[in-house]
């Protein structure tokens, strides 16, 4: 099965995130303060030739400049727990992550136990 989080990546609230590498990461204090400024305040707008949009906070999303594969990382990191947790191996590169299980065809009810691990990893109304 392969995943692209991208997506999720783009959408994922800053308050949020940076609870998740203070509990997770231990990150705090100069460290902290620096990811908190880096979020903050930023805004977008759309421009087509000479007409430009109003100006919208960016309150999600993490994908910016150089540090973006360093934050993609530390967002993702919580999946590696949840793969290993539930018995599938995993392969990430960039934002595409690989999910692997065997399962033997022959053995009754191997493939449904197989399918509901996958989904107890990517299913969020399951892990709740």
């Amino acid at each position: 099965m392969m995943l692209d989080l991208s997506a999720a990546f783009d959408t994922e609230n800053h308050e949020r995130f940076l609870n998740r590498i203070t509990d997770r990461f231990g990150i705090q204090g100069n460290t902290l303060r620096w990811f908190v400024s880096y979020l903050a305040g930023r805004k977008q707008f759309v421009k087509i030739g000479e007409n430009r949009s109003s100006s919208r906070a960016l309150n999600f999303g993490l994908l910016f400049s150089v540090l973006g594969p360093l934050l993609y990382f530390l967002y993702i990191v919580p999946l590696g727990d949840l793969m290993r947790d539930n018995g599938v191996s995993f392969h990430l590169y960039a934002n595409d992550t690989q999910l692997y299980l065997s399962f033997e065809t022959s053995v009754t009810g191997d493939q449904k136990h197989a399918q509901a691990k996958v989904e107890k990893c990517v299913r969020p109304d399951i892990n709740e």
